[in-house]
């Protein structure tokens, strides 16, 4: 390297790490605003087999109607491989280098394909996302199945399972 590109190169390693500092200062201001988020509950000891069951990846989760605005307490926001077991009683989602998510059937609001969420976006209806509830706040969680044509049968099952409790 020559003396002449070092101030360029001293430039650009400024503006990534500016950049890299106001990502994380937003993120530790995001978890802050939403600390009050409870934790949510965990998954039953004798949950048995899953009904369906399919491999992805977790997108996150993010409030309802609000498809940026990513839940950064308690690991929701963190993207990971998943796999999605519906069960009678509620979904489990292990998320690989992170805690199970369990979400109870009670706490279901509605399912459906989207396109996008946590600014994530895949193909038209790519993703499944379910509405639920964690204490008084609505959320939308995505999950991306590797197989297509897993989609439809998770948007059924958990539709079913939403059905069962209203």
């Amino acid at each position: 390297m020559s003396a002449e590109q070092l101030p360029g190169l001293l430039l650009i390693v400024a503006v990534v790490g500016l950049a890299w500092a106001g990502m994380r200062r937003g993120w530790q201001s995001r978890s802050r605003r939403q600390a009050d988020l409870p934790a949510p509950t965990s998954p039953p000891a004798d949950l048995g087999r899953p009904g369906v069951e399919a491999e992805g990846v977790y997108v996150g989760t993010v409030l309802a109607e609000h498809w940026l605005e990513r839940v950064v307490p308690h690991g929701l926001g963190a993207r990971a491989g998943a796999t999605l077991g519906v069960h009678p009683s509620g979904l489990l989602l292990d998320r690989d280098g992170g805690p199970p998510l369990w979400v109870p059937a009670a706490s279901l609001r509605g399912v459906r394909r989207d396109t996008g969420l946590a600014g994530r976006v895949t193909e038209t209806g790519g993703l499944v996302v379910w509405t639920w509830t964690l204490g008084d706040t609505v959320l939308d969680s995505g999950f991306r199945p590797r197989y297509a044509a897993d989609a439809d049968t998770l948007v059924r099952a958990v539709d079913s399972l939403c059905r069962k409790v209203t």
